[in-house]
C-alpha cells in the first residue's frame, strides 16, 4: 500500500461561524448618542438631529456654562466628532464629565467609552467600569450591555462570563438589540450559561426583529445548519440576505460563500464574486481572501495567479492570517509571483506570530523540505507540534508522519497513531488514509484489516486519490473486504481520473488481464501511457511489455526498449531483466549478449531472481561468455534458493545431466517438483518427463500425464506438443486424433516448430482431419522456416519425389542441406543419394559417400547399406571390404535382410 505524504495546503475554504464575527467591544455607537434622547426637550437637540451643528452650539454653549447637564452632554458630542467646532477630544471629555457628575446617564456612558478606549485621555478600564456601573444602576441598557462586555473580556476586572451574562440579560430585557445578540452568542457558545442552542436562536430572533444585522446573520446560520431551529434554507437565506443588504460585510461574505458552494441555492459564481466585492469594498479581509481563491482556482473568473496574489496581499497587509498564509503559499510555489522561499517564510511567520495554527504548519513544511532554510526535521517537528496542539488537522497529520518515520523525533508508532487519529477525527483524508495503512500493517496497533478498509473508505469518499488506490487494492486482493474486481476497478478509475499514476497503471493492468472489466488492450495501453508519462516505473515497464508483445499497439521492439530503459533508470528490476532478454534475443536488432549480461547483472544485484536464472542460461549456453556449466549452476542455485521456480527447474536439469555439478537424479526430481508446485510450467513439464522416464523417481505414467496436462493447460507449447504425441500414439491414453490435432494446433499457433511439423503430418496423413497435402505442405514450410529439421527433410522429400508438387531438385537440395546441417540422418542420406545419382547436382561419389558416412554414424540403415556397397565395389571411393563388413553388420543388427545377404556375399568373395 502507498501512503500519500502530508502535502502543503495551498488554499483552504474559509468557514464562517458565530465565533468568526467581530468580537464584542465596549465601543457602541448607540452608547454615545442614542439619537439624543433629549431631542424634543430643547431646541439645541432638534438642531443637532437636523445636522445644524453651529446652531446647536450657539444654543448649548451658554447653557452648558450655566451647568445644564443636557447642554454639557451636547457640547461633548460636538467636540468629540468636530461638529461645528474644531475637534477636541479633551474638551469632549471635560463636558461629558461635567454632565456625568450631574447624573446624566448618556454622558456617563460616553465618558466610560472614552476611558475604555483611551480617547482624549489615558486608557483606564477602572474609570470606565465606575462610570458604566453608575449608568447601569440607573437602568441604562447601553451601560448594562457594556458592563457585560467588560466582564466577558476581562477589561478592568477578572474574566467573569456569569456576571457578563447577568448584565447582558438586564440590557436585553430592556429591549437593547446588541445585548440580545450578545445573549445569543453566550448561549450558543455555552459561555457563562449552559449551552442552549434554542435559547441562542430565540435571543438572535429578538435582536434580528429589531434589525440587528449580526443577529440576522447568526440566526440565518442556525437555520442553515438546523442548530436550535428546524433546518430551513429559505429562512437562512432570507435572514443572511437581510443582513447583507443592510451592509453587514460578514453577511455579504457569507452570502458569497453560499453562492460559491451552491448551499441552499443555485450555485452562482458571478453572484458569489459580486457579494465578495461588496464586502471587500468595506475592507473585509475575509472577502479579500475569498476573491483571491476564486482567481487562484479559476472559479467564475479566468484563472489568474497574479490577481490571486494581489488579493491575498491586501488581506495579508491588514494582518489577516489567511491572507498571510495564502500569500506565503504563492511565494513558495511561484504562483503569480517569482518563487521566493524567504518571502514565503516571512509571511508564514507573520501568520504564526498571530498564533495561526496553519502558519505554524507552513513554517514547518519549509523546514522539513529545506526550502529557503537548512533542512531540519527536528525544527519542522517543533512547528508541527504547535500546529497540532492548536488543533490544525494538517499539522497533526504532518507530526504523525514524522513520528511514524522517525524524522526529527524519536520513532514512535503509538504517537503517530494518536496524532493521525486526531487529524482523522477532524476529517483529514491524509490522516484517514494513513490510519488505514497503520491498521492494514499493524504498525503500533493490532492489525485490523476491516478497520483499514473503513479508513481508506473515509478518505476515498473525500476524493483522496491515494486512499482510492489503496481501497482498490484491498478489493482487488480481497483483503479486509470481500474480493470484488469490479469495485476495485471503480476505485482505480476514480484515482486515475485524478492523475494518480499508480492507479493508472493498475487500471491498465485490469484492462490487459480482464480483471473486473472486459479485456481491452488499446484501453490498457492508454492507461499505461498515462502512468508512464507521469514517471511511474511500473507503468513504463508495462507499456514496454505491450510494445514488445504487440498488444493494443503495433509490435515495436525499439519502443519497448525505450520504455524498459526509462523504468530501468528508476531501478525497476523486471524492466532491466526484460531489456536483457531483448538484447539476448536480438529483438529488433542484432543479438548483444554483452548488453544482455549487463542488464541481467543490474537486476540481479537488486535481487531479481529471474535475472539470476538468465545469467545462468548465458553461462550454460555460452552466449557472450565461454560455456561454463559450473558458473551456470551457481547462478541457478542463487535463483532457486530464493524460491525462483525457473531457477529450480534449470538447476534440476544440470543435476539430471551432471553438467557443472555431480549428477543426482533424485535431487533433480526434487527441484522439478518444487518448481512445478510453484506453478512454473517448465517445472511441470520436466517433472512430467521425470515421471515418464523414471529418472530420480519411480516411473509413474499416470502422474507424468497429469503434470504434462498441467503444463499444457498453462499454454506451454512443448507440453502441448508432447501431450499431442501421447494421444496420437495412444501411449497411456486412448488414441484420440482430434485431441492430438487440437494440442498440436495450440502449440503450432505459438510458433512451436515441431508442433507445426506434426500438424502438417496430421493433414498429410488424414489423422483427425481430412487429408490435405496442400495444407500439410503449408505447415511443413512454417516448421521448416522455424528451423525444424524433420520438416526441412520432409520438404526435401516432397520436392525430390514430386509428392503433390512438381519435382524440384534445387528446392529439395536446399531443404535437405538445412536439415542435414542439423544432423538429420534422413536428410544426410538423401543428400548422399542426390550426389550419387546426380539429381540437381553434378554426380560426386566422394561427396555422396561423405553424406552417407554422416548418416551411417547416426545408425541410418539405408545409409549403412549404400556406403557398404560403395566400399565393397570401390565405387568412387577406395575399396575397403573391412569397412563394408562393419557397416553391414550394423545394418544386420537392425534386422536388415539385405545386409545379411550382402554379408554372405562378402564372405563368399573373401
Amino acid at each position: 500500500m502507498t501512503i500519500a505524504s502530508v502535502s502543503l495546503v495551498a488554499t483552504l475554504a474559509l468557514l464562517f461561524s458565530a465565533s468568526s464575527y467581530p468580537e464584542r467591544t465596549a465601543v457602541e455607537p448607540a452608547a454615545i448618542a442614542k439619537s439624543l434622547d433629549a431631542a424634543g426637550k430643547d431646541e439645541g437637540a432638534v438642531l443637532f438631529n437636523k445636522e445644524d451643528y453651529e446652531g446647536a452650539r450657539q444654543l448649548w454653549e451658554p447653557l452648558a456654562a450655566k451647568g445644564d447637564a443636557s447642554a454639557q452632554y451636547g457640547m461633548g458630542l460636538l467636540y468629540l466628532d468636530g461638529l461645528g467646532v474644531t475637534k477636541d477630544e479633551a474638551a469632549a471629555a471635560k463636558f461629558f464629565r461635567l454632565a456625568a457628575e450631574q447624573g446624566d446617564t448618556s454622558a456617563q456612558v460616553s465618558l466610560a467609552v472614552m476611558h475604555a478606549n483611551g480617547t482624549g485621555m489615558q486608557q483606564d478600564y477602572g474609570q470606565a467600569l465606575i462610570w458604566y456601573r453608575k449608568a447601569a444602576e440607573e437602568g441604562d441598557e447601553v451601560a448594562e450591555n457594556n458592563l457585560g462586555v467588560m466582564y466577558e473580556l476581562g477589561q478592568g476586572v477578572k474574566v467573569d462570563p456569569v456576571t457578563a451574562v447577568a448584565w447582558y440579560r438586564k440590557s436585553a430585557n430592556h429591549g437593547y438589540s446588541i445585548a440580545q445578540w450578545n445573549m445569543g452568542t453566550m448561549y450558543e457558545a455555552g459561555n457563562g450559561v449552559p449551552l442552549d442552542l434554542e435559547a441562542a436562536a430565540e435571543w438572535y430572533r429578538q435582536a434580528s426583529d429589531q434589525g440587528h444585522s449580526s443577529a440576522q446573520l447568526n440566526l440565518g446560520l442556525m437555520y442553515l445548519d438546523g442548530r436550535g431551529v428546524k433546518q430551513s434554507n429559505e429562512n437562512a437565506l432570507s435572514l443572511i440576505r437581510k443582513s447583507a443588504d443592510s451592509g453587514n460585510k460578514w453577511a455579504q461574505t457569507q452570502l458569497g460563500t453560499l453562492y460559491q458552494s451552491g448551499s441552499g441555492l443555485s450555485k452562482d459564481l458571478a453572484a458569489a464574486l459580486s457579494w465578495y466585492q461588496k464586502a471587500a469594498a468595506q475592507d473585509h479581509t475575509s472577502a479579500f481572501v475569498r476573491i483571491g481563491l476564486l482567481y487562484e482556482h479559476g472559479l467564475g473568473v479566468e484563472k489568474d495567479y497574479s490577481q490571486a496574489a494581489s488579493w491575498y496581499r491586501k488581506a495579508a497587509e491588514k494582518g489577516d492570517e489567511w491572507g498571510q498564509n495564502n500569500l506565503g503559499v504563492m511565494y513558495e510555489l511561484g504562483r503569480g509571483l517569482p518563487r521566493d522561499y524567504a518571502l514565503a517564510m516571512s509571511w508564514y511567520q507573520k501568520a504564526a506570530e498571530q498564533s495561526s495554527a496553519r502558519g505554524y504548519y507552513n513554517v514547518g513544511t519549509l523546514y522539513e523540505a529545506g526550502h529557503g532554510v537548512p533542512k531540519n526535521a527536528a525544527t519542522a517537528a517543533k512547528w508541527y507540534q504547535k500546529s497540532a496542539e492548536a488543533g490544525y488537522l494538517e499539522g497533526q497529520a504532518a507530526l504523525a508522519t514524522l513520528y511514524r518515520d522517525g524524522l526529527g523525533v524519536r520513532q514512535d508508532d503509538k504517537l503517530a497513531f494518536n496524532w493521525f487519529q486526531k487529524a482523522a477525527e477532524q476529517g483529514s483524508e491524509h490522516a484517514q488514509n494513513n490510519l488505514g495503512y497503520i491498521y492494514e500493517n499493524g504498525n503500533g496497533v493490532s492489525q485490523d484489516l476491516k478497520r483499514a478498509v473503513e479508513y481508506y473508505q473515509m478518505a476515498a469518499d473525500q476524493d483522496y486519490a491515494a486512499a482510492q488506490y489503496n481501497l482498490a487494492l484491498m478489493y482487488s486482493e480481497g483483503t479486509g473486504v470481500a474480493k470484488n474486481l469490479e469495485t476495485a476497478v471503480k476505485w482505480f478509475s476514480k484515482a486515475s481520473e485524478q492523475d494518480y499514476a499508480a492507479a493508472q497503471n493498475r487500471l491498465g493492468l485490469a484492462y490487459e488481464l480482464g480483471g473486473g472489466v472486459t479485456v481491452d488492450y488499446p484501453i490498457a495501453v492508454k492507461w499505461y501511457q498515462k502512468a508512464a508519462d507521469a514517471g511511474d516505473a511500473d507503468g513504463q515497464y508495462n507499456l514496454g511489455t505491450m510494445y514488445e508483445t504487440g498488444k493494443g499497439v503495433p509490435q515495436d521492439f525499439a519502443k519497448a526498449k525505450i520504455w524498459y530503459q526509462k523504468a530501468s533508470d528508476q531501478g525497476h528490476t523486471s524492466a532491466q531483466n526484460n531489456l536483457g532478454l531483448l538484447y539476448e534475443k536480438g529483438a529488433g536488432s542484432v543479438p548483444d549478449p554483452a548488453k544482455a549480461m549487463a542488464f541481467y547483472r543490474l537486476a540481479s544485484d537488486q535481487g531479481n531472481t529471474d535475472a539470476q536464472a538468465n545469467i545462468g542460461l548465458l553461462y550454460e549456453n555460452g552466449e557472450g561468455v565461454p560455456v561454463d556449466t559450473k558458473a551456470a549452476a551457481i547462478w541457478y542455485k542463487k535463483a532457486a534458493d530464493a524460491g525462483n521456480a525457473r531457477g529450480q527447474v534449470l538447476l534440476g536439469s544440470l543435476y539430471s545431466t551432471g553438467d557443472g555439478v555431480r549428477q543426482d537424479q533424485a535431487l533433480a526430481f526434487q527441484l522439478y517438483q518444487k518448481s512445478a508446485n510453484s506453478g512454473d510450467r517448465l517445472g511441470q513439464f520436466y517433472l512430467a518427463l521425470a515421471y515418464q522416464s523414471g529418472e530420480g523417481v519411480k516411473q509413474d505414467h499416470a502422474r507424468g500425464l497429469a503434470w504434462l496436462t498441467k503444463a499444457a493447460d498453462q499454454g506451454f507449447s512443448r507440453a502441448q506438443n508432447d501431450l499431442g504425441v501421447l494421444y496420437l500414439r495412444g501411449e497411456n491414453v486412448d488414441v484420440d486424433y482430434p485431441k492430438a490435432m487440437s494440442l498440436f494446433k495450440l502449440a503450432a499457433d505459438q510458433g512451436e516448430a515441431i508442433a507445426q511439423y506434426n500438424v502438417g503430418v496430421m493433414h498429410r496423413d488424414g489423422l483427425g482431419v481430412t487429408a490435405d497435402k496442400v495444407v500439410a505442405q503449408t505447415w511443413f514450410i512454417k516448421a521448416a522456416e522455424n528451423g525444424e529439421d524433420s520438416a526441412q527433410e520432409t520438404l526435401g522429400e516432397i520436392y525430390l519425389l514430386g509428392l503433390g508438387v512438381a519435382k524440384d531438385y534445387t528446392r529439395a537440395l536446399l531443404w535437405f542441406k538445412k536439415s542435414a546441417d542439423q544432423n538429420n540422418s534422413d536428410a544426410q542420406f538423401y543428400l548422399g543419394h542426390m550426389y550419387q545419382e546426380g539429381l540437381g547436382v553434378t554426380k560426386d561419389g566422394p561427396q555422396a559417400a561423405s553424406y552417407f558416412e554422416k548418416a551411417a554414424a547416426e545408425n541410418h540403415l539405408q545409409a549403412q547399406i549404400r556406403l557398404a556397397r560403395m566400399y565393397m565395389l570401390g565405387e568412387d571411393i577406395p575399396q575397403d571390404k573391412a569397412a563394408a563388413e562393419r557397416l553391414l553388420r550394423k545394418a544386420a543388427d537392425q534386422g536388415s535382410i539385405s545386409a545379411k545377404v550382402m554379408l554372405t556375399t562378402l564372405g563368399a568373395a573373401k
